[in-house]
């Protein structure tokens, strides 16, 4: 017990001992006192507390390891899966390309009038040097550094989409005790990388405004629907901090802050398009944060059909769970200024359905489902996930997407399309998932079409999903750096069916992880699945697959629902209390259009008859602000209403009166 106490005391005391070695002097730290802190009346009032001079001169004596690229398990474990999809070379090109900074890309908004001049504008790289270089009298530079901008890091949220997806997700390790997802935990920062280590090295040779703009570093994406998207070879994070590019990142900037252009990674890109969304369509994003594929639905939503000056009849309703990223999804629908979005905050696997005010189901034409996933193809953005990879991310999130995809085709209406997408190169992630939401819902009464997703963007060079794939285990004997040369035997464990698997280690996998047969004892057609493999076109990892409800047996359906509910019951699963985040949460009902600031708006902004009133609506808290919504926004407003509790909104439409 006397040496517990002496413990316990020691916690508490700091011992210092002087250059000389002579003494030690012991310091307790009071309640509510700081490190080096000079109270008032020291040194004339002066607190001398110079924090981020000691940060400074700390950052100075750091000395960080040399970077490396390597992770024996990560390698191995897609050497083993994509041994079918990929020759030996083309692996260990793949691998080289992972280890090199990910290319920049833009997209024009051809909502706006003359996106086309735009697009001229970069076609003629000498004009655009001119042009650029007179960017400098417009912006000028402030302060003593040219890259100076102080908004930067909030600017960069469209083009961070995969990058801050895989940081939210990546830690989670049991999603049956996760299943609200009301806690998304961020990477471990040490050792912080402010950008790529090759971006790093880069950096030493002088690249400037006139050797960036050619054709070889930059250039149309030609697959793109109308060639309204650019590629530049640099990292974005040498584009903000080379001096010599000041005025194009510039220039960059204030063209994404007014609407003109997107920042977006370029394969994040695919799956709004495989949607072939059209001006009436309701459309669903299930996890839609930070936003960057809402805002390219919103783009199809409005120049969609013959006439683009129309305003569109459909709407996109955009799901977000975490409270924080909702605001941040916010923040870039409100660029768009359409009156066609909705922001709500629910959990996507459990979304609630609609009913209309005759009892109808409200259901979707489009849904998106970019779901949570280990984002381990994302390393050319995110080095740490070299060191930081293992098979559980995979593995835990496995239930998760399923749950999310199901909902999704539950909610989809027949002949409606969903598009599952993830940045994971894992087969567990993408394959299996897509193979297990195929059986289940047979066995669900609704009868899926998987669809063929290589023909539907000409020009994009694309790999087939796999048919076979394998799950393992990582053999601890071994250690993330080491060589394969180094040891004997291998870094993985091969289990070749879920019977296989030690009991003891059973926890994190399923049966529905493993290849899937059909009804008829047939391979599921995963082949017709899209990879985008980044030595391609030098993009980042992506899959996709696009999966269209034909049909649906009510009766069939509403006994396997009954089913599952009464199977939780047995299993005495405690009922999940969803997180609420009231502080955000807006309640959104008609505008009186009898009141005598109707009366008012209609004076004084000269409205006519033709004005459609009814789509007016307010928050209930707050009746100075008045939005503007379409009609199937309105309809998703009337059924919100329903007897699985009212949507959490968050924002609505576009602001037309205050």
């Amino acid at each position: 017990a006397d040496c517990s106490y002496r413990k316990t005391i020691l916690l508490g005391v700091i011992i210092r001992r002087d250059s000389n070695n002579k003494r030690e002097k012991k310091t307790k730290m009071g309640r509510g006192k700081k490190r080096n802190f000079k109270h008032k009346g020291d040194d004339k009032g002066a607190k001398g507390n110079n924090w981020s001079q000691r940060r400074a001169n700390k950052r100075q004596k750091t000395e960080f390891r040399e970077w490396k690229f390597e992770n024996i398990f990560f390698e191995h474990y897609y050497r083993n899966q994509l041994n079918g999809l990929l020759t030996n070379d083309e692996i260990s090109a793949m691998f080289d390309c992972l280890k090199t900074p990910l290319p920049s890309t833009f997209r024009l908004n051809p909502t706006f009038k003359d996106y086309e001049k735009l697009n001229k504008l970069f076609e003629n790289l000498p004009y655009l040097k001119d042009f650029l270089h007179q960017v400098e009298e417009v912006y000028p530079r402030q302060g003593s550094e040219a890259n100076q901008n102080p908004t930067e890091d909030t600017k960069n949220a469209d083009n961070d989409t995969e990058e801050q997806k895989a940081q939210t997700n990546t830690e989670e390790t049991d999603n049956n005790q996760k299943m609200d997802q009301d806690t998304k935990p961020t990477i471990d920062q040490e050792p912080t990388l402010d950008q790529h280590p090759k971006e790093e090295e880069a950096e030493e040779e002088q690249l400037t405004l006139e050797s960036l703009l050619t054709s070889s570093n930059f250039h149309k994406v030609t697959w793109y629907p109308q060639h309204i998207t650019w590629q530049l070879t640099i990292g974005r994070n040498r584009l903000r901090k080379n001096t010599e590019l000041r005025n194009l990142h510039k220039f960059i900037t204030k063209a994404c802050d007014s609407g003109l252009i997107s920042r977006q990674e370029l394969v994040s890109m695919i799956p709004p398009l495989m949607l072939d969304v059209q001006k009436h369509h309701l459309v669903l994003d299930t996890c839609a944060a930070p936003g960057s594929k809402t805002y390219q639905i919103l783009e199809f939503l409005h120049s969609s059909g013959n006439d683009d000056d129309d305003i569109p009849t459909g709407a996109v309703l955009a799901n977000e769970i975490d409270g924080t990223r909702a605001c941040m999804l916010t923040h870039q629908l409100q660029r768009a200024n359409s009156p066609t979005s909705l922001v709500v905050n629910h959990p996507a696997q459990c979304f609630p359905g609609l009913t209309g005010k005759c009892g109808e189901k409200v259901e979707f034409d489009r849904i998106l489902c970019d779901v949570p996933c280990s984002g381990d193809a994302t390393v050319r953005k995110l080095a740490m996930k070299w060191d930081d990879w293992n098979m559980r991310d995979g593995l835990s999130l496995h239930p998760l997407q399923v749950k999310i995809v199901r909902r999704a085709l539950q909610m989809v209406k027949c002949g409606g399309l969903v598009v599952y997408s993830t940045c994971s190169l894992n087969p567990v992630e993408n394959e299996a998932v897509v193979a297990a939401v195929l059986k289940q819902c047979k066995q669900e009464g609704i009868d899926v079409e998987l669809l063929d997703t290589h023909d539907r963007i000409p020009g994009l060079k694309a790999r087939k999903g796999l048919t076979e794939w394998f799950l393992y285990d990582e053999n601890h004997e071994f250690k993330k750096s080491d060589k394969a040369s180094d040891k004997e035997g291998s870094p993985l464990i091969h289990y070749g069916s879920f019977d296989k698997i030690p009991v003891d280690k059973r926890g994190l996998y399923r049966d529905t992880m493993f290849p899937l047969k059909d009804e008829n004892g047939k391979d599921y057609p995963l082949d017709l699945t899209m990879r985008i493999m980044p030595q391609d076109q030098d993009t980042g990892g992506f899959y996709i697959a696009l999966l269209k409800k034909v049909a649906v047996d009510e009766k069939k359906a509403e006994e396997a629902r009954l089913a599952e509910e009464k199977e939780a019951e047995a299993e005495g699963k405690p009922q999940k209390k969803k997180k609420k985040f009231k502080k955000n949460v807006e309640n959104f009902a008609p505008f009186d259009t009898s009141s005598i600031e109707m009366e008012w708006v209609k004076e004084n902004f000269g409205l006519t008859k033709d004005f459609p009133e009814d789509l007016l609506y307010t928050q209930v808290d707050n009746d100075k602000k008045v939005y503007l919504v379409t009609p199937g926004l309105k309809k998703i407003m009337e059924a919100n209403d329903n007897s699985e509790g009212p949507l959490d909104s968050i924002f609505l439409g576009v602001k037309a009166f205050q």
